[in-house]
């Protein structure tokens, strides 16, 4: 948070909008955190759809946080609203991820809630009907968790991407088999790279001018840049770069989803306009 440049993110909140706080309450709260209790859900419009389970635990997980914020020494509590309040006004949205860490704060305050509705309940009804109850939201939560595991199983079982499809496969069988272990390459996946093939890798430097993306090649002794054909930004920044500086890249590999190129760093011009 202190500093300027790359040695702080404020230069994020460059042109920041006060609209991007309400943008991410929607895109995090009714939107992704929304999957995470998928199941049997209530269709309310064509764009409005509310698992039944996501209905339940909002309302138990807001009476858990302030039931358990009144007897305990408020450090988890601070977190997660510090950790709410930080992602709520970041000016980019990060899907799913940026809540992971809050999940297990979310299951808890849920169950916190859940044993206080329970003990209102107590005072009210037979002992035996609240057990009843209890081990059948409990049943039912398994049930829909253990549907969805299998569907997931299903489709992760006939459906490939990512590394394992045979464009992947085939790439990686080229690194390993027709390049040095000790080879630096450029690609958008380096950890994927790295897992897979055991070389050394890292991300193109997308955002820089071409003049500070050369030099950063030959920071790295970069000698190799493997190019996604995607539409993304890192990778066509990088195809404009290898167009921009044609001497200085040789394809040795080609595939409809890859293209492989050796990097000459001698013939890098710093600025090729």
């Amino acid at each position: 948070m202190i500093g300027g440049g790359e040695e702080s993110y404020f230069d994020q909140f460059s042109g920041y909008s006060i609209s991007m706080l309400f943008q991410n309450f929607g895109y995090y709260l009714l939107g992704h955190l929304r999957a995470f209790w998928a199941g049997p859900s209530i269709r309310l419009s064509a764009e409005v759809i509310l698992p039944i389970l996501y209905i339940a635990a909002v309302p138990l997980i807001i009476y858990g946080f302030i039931r358990r914020a009144r007897r305990s020494t408020l450090l988890i509590e601070l977190f997660f609203v510090f950790y709410m309040g930080v992602i709520l006004v970041w000016p980019s949205v990060q899907e799913l991820r940026f809540l992971y860490p809050i999940l297990p704060l979310l299951l808890l305050y849920m169950g916190v809630g859940f044993e206080g509705v329970l003990e209102m309940l107590n005072a009210r009804l037979p002992r035996r009907v609240i057990q009843a109850g209890a081990i059948a939201v409990g049943f039912g939560i398994l049930l829909i968790y253990g549907v969805r595991v299998i569907d997931v199983v299903t489709e992760e079982t006939w459906v490939t991407d990512g590394p394992y499809t045979s464009a992947s496969q085939e790439l990686f069988k080229f690194v390993t088999d027709e390049t040095d272990p000790d080879s630096i390459f450029v690609f958008s996946k380096p950890r994927a790279l790295s897992l897979y093939t055991e070389r050394a890798g890292s991300a193109f430097p997308w955002t820089q001018s071409i003049p500070i993306a050369a030099d950063y090649l030959n920071e790295i002794q970069a000698d190799y840049a493997i190019l996604m054909k995607t539409s993304d930004e890192p990778n066509a920044r990088l195809a404009e770069f290898i167009q921009a500086q044609p001497v200085a890249f040789d394809s040795v590999f080609s595939s409809d989803q890859f293209e492989v190129y050796r990097l000459k760093r001698d013939q890098l011009v710093l600025n090729p306009d």
